[in-house]
């Protein structure tokens, strides 16, 4: 049997349930991997396949720092305007996208109800009215999101309900993006091993279903790409029913520009989350967006 595993390209793990246990420890001298836990052995071929990755990346090289985009966006952050918890202002954080190239959707910050208004009649169409405001960050649980207004009198009421939610509201106009997958790209940072990136289906089911990659950054598109490949909800992506596949390669390089920014602002950013970011079969756009300075 060792002799069948020596001569296997693919990595193996094996798991010995039962049996004399001087036959285990003949395969671990010999080289063999043996576990006695089929949940051992899956993480240990987990951790090899990860560390077969590093190599990869490794041997092609990863992205590098660009020294100019990065003493940008840490002017961005050490000028903006943070709450207590040292959440981003909204501005601080699309000029951030901007300057990573994340697409994201049009929008304008509101004063007043016919501010808000005028924004709508520049867009055309329908759009998504948000509340601004530091007092609230989850903006939905808030009742601070209203979707697809397309007529004068929706915007007027909606926009003077959302700018009583709180003294320092604001309001948010924002284009309605065509339908697509909801996910949720995010960097966090850690004291063992600093920024981390994670992607997973988004929108407002992220925590329940809890459908997550992490990945150490910087890393490429084609890594990216496995990120995204590797959630159980997968085949979402991939679409079902007659809706369109999502273009896997415009997320993926979505996602390689988040750990570019992680890389980047490692000592500035303690907390992104890009929740939701639509996914369709042309473009990924962002559409909300969160960031806590470190």
């Amino acid at each position: 049997m060792t002799a069948l595993f020596e001569e296997s390209s693919a990595p193996f793990a094996c798991v010995w349930l039962t049996g004399p246990r001087a036959h285990i420890e003949a395969l671990r001298r010999s080289g063999t991997p043996v576990f006695e836990d089929y949940a051992q052995a899956v993480r240990a071929l987990e951790a090899r396949r990860l560390i077969d990755e590093a190599a990869e990346r490794a041997a092609r090289g990863v992205p590098s720092i660009d020294p100019a985009r990065q003493e940008k966006a840490i002017h961005l952050i050490e000028r903006a305007t943070a709450s207590a918890e040292g959440m981003l202002d909204t501005e601080t954080c699309t000029a951030l996208l901007d300057l990573y190239d994340i697409p994201r959707a049009g929008e304008h910050i509101a004063a007043t109800v016919e501010d808000a208004i005028a924004a709508w009649k520049k867009f055309g169409g329908s759009v998504v009215l948000k509340v601004v405001s530091d007092a609230l960050v989850h903006k939905t649980d808030a009742g601070g999101v209203v979707l697809n207004l397309s007529t004068e009198k929706d915007i007027r009421e909606a926009a003077k309900n959302l700018l009583a939610l709180a003294p320092d509201a604001r309001v948010l106009v924002q284009e309605m993006i065509a339908e697509g997958v909801e996910l949720i790209f995010g960097i966090s940072t850690g004291p063992t091993f600093g920024p981390c990136v994670t992607a997973g289906v988004g929108g407002i089911f992220v925590e329940a279903l809890g459908d997550l990659s992490r990945r150490l950054p910087p890393f490429d598109e084609t890594v990216a790409e496995r990120m995204l490949r590797a959630l159980r909800s997968a085949k979402v992506l991939e679409g079902l029913r007659g809706a369109p596949a999502v273009n896997m390669p415009e997320s993926a390089a979505v996602l390689a520009r988040v750990s570019q920014m992680a890389s980047e602002l490692e000592d500035q950013i303690a907390e992104l989350d890009i929740n939701p970011l639509i996914a369709g079969p042309n473009n990924s756009v962002a559409v909300d967006v969160r960031i806590r300075k470190s």
